[in-house]
């Protein structure tokens, strides 16, 4: 079985779940026109994942996408013949060029671990955004909204494939771990697969201040179609930007 199955996993489970990832795009889409002024800008997703994002993007933008996670760059380079795809950290951000529009979705910016990790993975957003250039991000789950969450079994089929997933959800005191099991069966062969996600607790008022500090202005925009809040960032000038938080 190829190790990506991992990744293409969770395409199957957003299509279980009835997810629409053309409205979500469109609602980024028109959050990034408000502040950025370009017909065909050059985007960057940052934790792309599969690429599903920038699937959508591409008809609009000249895109580029970055993600830690190697298998889910192979799903997204399979969806995405011939778009740039780096494997980095969002903390150690070191692309070529610069970019009109960054996003990062989808709770990405909660997997940077403590405030310092976060500042970091930011400023490095900044170092690549154009000094027109506008950084959309979707807020992380709060502590609030995590303890809300509920992960019923799930069992469903994906190619042939039976497969069922089981969630076990930590808390602790501003982090949130979350351990999924697949068992996947095809025919008389059974393989489980586990993947491990660690995630702060942030509330909006925290995310729009470490944006702050990172050396955004910051803008809260309400989607009108009922989606979540999305924050978009303007850079400041170099210099502009608060000192480094302490360690959590």
């Amino acid at each position: 079985m190829r190790y990506e199955i991992g990744a293409e996993l969770y395409d199957a489970i957003g299509e279980l779940h009835g997810r629409d990832t053309q409205a979500e795009a469109n609602r980024v889409r028109a959050a990034w026109e408000t502040a950025v002024r370009v017909h065909r800008p050059r985007v960057l997703d940052v934790a792309c994942g599969t690429g599903q994002h920038l699937r959508h993007f591409r008809a609009h933008a000249d895109v580029v996408g970055v993600d830690h996670s190697g298998p889910m760059l192979v799903v997204a380079a399979r969806r995405l013949p011939g778009v740039p795809l780096h494997e980095q950290p969002m903390q150690a951000l070191d692309l070529p060029g610069d970019f009109d529009v960054i996003t990062c979705l989808l709770s990405s910016i909660g997997y940077p671990v403590g405030a310092v990790d976060l500042h970091r993975a930011l400023r490095r957003m900044h170092a690549h955004l154009r000094p027109s250039g506008a950084l959309v991000v979707e807020p992380g789950p709060s502590r609030a909204a995590a303890e809300r969450m509920e992960f019923p079994p799930l069992i469903f089929d994906m190619r042939g494939m039976l497969v069922e997933r089981r969630t076990r959800r930590t808390l602790l005191r501003e982090r949130m771990v979350l351990h999924h099991e697949f068992r996947i069966s095809h025919g008389a062969h059974q393989s489980v697969l586990h993947d491990l996600h660690e995630m702060s607790l942030r509330d909006l008022h925290a995310h729009r201040v470490a944006m702050e500090r990172a050396g955004f202005r910051v803008q809260l925009l309400q989607p009108a179609d009922g989606g979540g809040p999305l924050l978009v960032g303007r850079p400041l000038p170099a210099g502009a930007e608060g000192d480094e938080p302490d360690l959590d």
